[in-house]
């Protein structure tokens, strides 16, 4: 089913802000600088797209234009995009629609197009017509033009050029000023995903901040991969929301998620999944400004909730599942905390190590009791914004720390042994503060490499690195980007997501840039055919990469800064086996570290399922569900029957225990029932499958006279009987 793209009522509010000149894009470079002020930092400018206060007269108001779709908006092909404006003015007789390809068209098309009373009308802030974007195939700049015609035969020519795109997911983009209303809104916040509903889909989860007025329009919003709210959400909330929501299942005793956040504000909220508080949340804590991180940190069973924050000149908080205090915690730092931690086993005695980097540039280890970690902190730089990242760097089972520090100064990237002393070859520079490291084995030869957003430094020129585990370039990189000139600069601070798109078994790097671009490139440098992808606005979100459909391809995901949520269907094959780094900190817990908990862990197996391959419908049929976990945790299943049911996610058992699972089937014909596997840290093994066919009935009306028949007259038909009982057509 189509989208049909709806403005209403906000296009006219909006309307009234915007500048008379709005809809006039006629070249790229007017094109590049609408969205100039969230070219540097959303931290630096709040104004962006020309919105300004209602200050403007009422002459203004009604000067003649297109006031929707927006310069440069990203719809789908195939979306129906309502073109609002105003026609009217002096000797008003008639208005058109068309469309051409690029930003400067040179050939015009009303294919497509419907006209609000044959343009005959003269309209004020409303809608013009739609256009039906079908009749389109290539992902493109398209120029949509209105003509006004006076009286006197003189013309009154405007342009506004949009995106679309053929490979976006239906429904998507999602968001403001459609979906999501009030003032302009923009997204920050790294893409969160979970299965908070049991049925096999992941959701989406992101946080919304009001760019125009502070604090009337931020909310923590759950999707469906549809593009659905979830029933509960949104939640308003009264600070901005920046930072990751973390889904995980905090409370041993459920076997559904807990959604955490509330970053930006003055508390931490843990809701279920249909948006109802947890009880004992919210919890006071002021000036909590990055995402938290979830980990099991005194191994009772139950995960603990790690919060940094600025509160007090810089704390970390822990918390149990039911919001009472850690022992040991908080831990007062002394220096504010503005990225998230990271946490892993550093020293191999069985508990987690909590990692951070604070605002004087010094970098943290904590052991879970709050005791300071032997030979830290460790001084990086002057500024820590960036969140830290642990792996085995160096292939030897120790594990290693990776920071991008430096504000004022020089920008770099350092890397710690768990001891605290440097590992050789770093740190280097990279030139831009701010940026995000991820690590992920590129080439598949055992050793890992090291990204990150960057630029030549003290100039606009950006640069993406990526080295090798001992601080060298990787051959093939570094990646310059040319500058214009202009004010819109190819920088990139979000966190890069690794994985196989496009089904070859070699994985790719994804990461958004300032440029209005997300970005995609094979190991070695080259760009992947159809990439990069075009963005409403800058990208500060971290994307991710799954299938949230379940359709066994892969779905890329990622925020924009003009308040949309993009997602785009891939030809790749999903398989989770070749997601090297797939999301914000490595997975829904944000832990930052490489293979999660320890970089020892491994993906469980596909299970295998047995049972009888043919059946009878109405009638249950038990069949049994195994697979193994390298390192032994507990397994959760997800069955698929085959007939549009399931099981749900069910569990934990222990690794290799056989699961007895029964299902009926309502109707005859050959089925394929499937089956998954994720571990106590979420990671999700590949698909069991097992053919099946249910060619009998219970119910038919011959047999059941026959059973009548044999019923009343037991031993009248003795070789019969036992004939069918033989073939399983007689239950008495």
């Amino acid at each position: 089913m189509k989208k049909i793209v709806v403005i209403g009522i906000i296009g006219i509010v909006l309307g009234m802000s915007l500048s008379p000149c709005i809809g006039t894009t006629g070249t790229e470079q007017i094109l590049n600088n609408i969205n100039q002020c969230t070219r540097f930092s959303p931290w630096e400018s709040l104004v962006s797209y020309g919105f300004q206060p209602v200050i403007h007269s009422f002459l203004q108001f009604i000067s003649p234009g297109i006031n929707f779709p927006l310069p440069g908006e990203v719809y789908r092909v195939g979306d129906i995009v309502e073109i609002n404006g105003t026609t009217s003015l002096p000797e008003f007789d008639q208005y058109t629609l068309s469309w051409g390809v690029g930003v400067a068209p040179l050939e015009w098309f009303t294919d497509g197009i419907t006209l609000i009373e044959n343009g005959t009308e003269e309209i004020i802030n409303g809608t013009l017509g739609f256009w039906d974007t079908s009749v389109v195939t290539e992902a493109e700049y398209y120029t949509i033009q209105l003509t006004i015609y006076r009286i006197s035969s003189e013309s009154v020519v405007m342009n506004v050029s949009i995106y679309l795109d053929p490979t976006l997911h239906p429904n998507f983009p999602f968001g403001w000023p459609q979906e999501i209303q009030g003032s302009q809104v923009a997204i920050w916040s790294p893409i969160a995903l979970s299965d908070l509903t049991s049925d096999g889909n992941p959701e989406i989860g992101f946080g919304t901040v009001t760019v125009v007025s502070a604090g009337d329009n931020n909310y923590d919003y759950v999707l469906g991969h549809d593009g659905t709210v979830l029933s509960g959400w949104p939640i308003h909330m009264s600070g901005i929301q920046g930072a990751a929501l973390t889904f995980s299942n905090v409370d041993a005793s459920t076997n559904t998620d807990e959604v955490i956040g509330g970053m930006w504000g003055n508390s931490l909220y843990v809701w279920h999944g249909d948006g109802t508080l947890v009880t004992g949340w919210p919890k006071p804590i002021a000036a909590a400004r990055s995402s938290t991180a979830v980990i099991d940190l005194d191994r009772d069973g139950d995960l603990e909730i790690i919060v940094p924050s600025t509160d007090g000149g810089g704390k970390i908080y822990a918390f149990h599942h039911n919001a009472t205090m850690v022992a040991g915690w908080p831990v007062t730092i002394g220096s504010p905390l503005r990225s998230a931690v990271a946490t892993a086993d550093m020293d191999q005695d069985g508990y987690p190590e909590i990692i951070c980097g604070d605002q004087d540039g010094y970098v943290h280890a904590l052991h879970h009791d709050g005791t300071v970690v032997s030979g830290w902190p460790q001084l990086a730089h002057d500024f820590i914004k960036s969140s830290p990242v642990i792996a085995d760097l160096e292939g030897d089972g120790e594990l290693e720390v990776i920071v991008c520090s430096g504000f004022t100064q020089q920008r770099i990237v350092s890397a710690w042994h768990h001891d605290g002393t440097l590992v050789a070859g770093w740190p280097v520079e990279n030139g831009l503060a701010f940026a995000q490291p991820s690590v992920a084995d590129l080439d598949d030869d055992g050793d890992l490499e090291i990204l990150c957003g960057g630029a030549i430094p003290n100039t606009p020129i950006g640069r993406f690195y990526v080295w090798h585990h001992d601080g060298t370039v990787v051959a093939g990189w570094t990646i310059t980007f040319t500058w214009d000139g202009s004010q819109d600069l190819d920088y990139i601070y979000a966190q890069p997501v690794v994985g196989d798109i496009d089904g070859d078994a070699d994985v790719e790097i994804i990461v958004g840039s300032y440029y209005n671009k997300l970005y995609a490139w094979h190991w070695d440098a080259t760009t992947v055919t159809g990439w990069p992808k075009i963005i409403g606005d800058a990208v500060d979100s971290t994307a991710a990469i799954a299938d949230i459909d379940q359709d066994s391809f892969v779905e890329v995901i990622v925020a924009g800064d003009d308040g949309k949520i993009y997602i785009w269907d891939l030809p790749g094959v999903y398989n989770a086996s070749c997601m090297e780094w797939p999301q914000f900190q490595y997975d829904s817990h944000h832990t930052g570290c490489y293979h999660s908990e320890t970089s020892t862990n491994q993906w469980p197996s596909a299970p295998t399922i047995s049972g009888p391959s043919k059946g009878k419908i109405k009638i249950e049929t038990e069949y049994n569900f195994s697979a193994l976990d390298p390192n032994n945790d507990g397994l959760y299943y997800f069955i698929d029957w085959g007939d549009s049911m399931n099981s749900s996610w069910i569990g934990p058992y222990a690794s290799g225990e056989v699961v007895g699972q029964s299902h009926t089937w309502s109707k005859k014909g050959t089925y394929v029932i499937q089956a998954k596997t994720k571990d106590a840290h979420g990671l999700e093994s590949e698909w069991g499958f097992l053919d099946i066919s249910m060619p009998f009935s219970s119910e038919i009306p011959f047999l059941v006279w026959w059973k009548q028949l044999l019923n009343r007259f037991f031993y009248g038909f003795p070789l019969i009987r036992i004939l069918y009982e033989q073939l399983g057509l007689l239950n008495v």
